[in-house]
């Protein structure tokens, strides 16, 4: 099984959008903030597994 390494230096996004309606969202915002959660989503869970990793290896 191959790893890629995590980088955690990467800056945190805290810009958060104006709520809106979804009726009132253009689709390009509908993209931004659905990309905005995978990518947040994505950090969760390499944070995650390499929290794992270090559990598994310290045993």
């Amino acid at each position: 099984m191959q790893l890629t390494p995590v980088h955690t230096s990467e800056p945190e996004k805290t810009e958060e959008m104006p709520e809106k309606q979804l009726g009132e969202m253009t689709v390009q915002e509908r993209l931004d903030r659905i990309e905005k959660k995978v990518d947040d989503t994505q950090r969760e869970m390499k944070k995650g597994l390499k929290e794992i990793l270090n559990l598994l290896s310290s045993g």
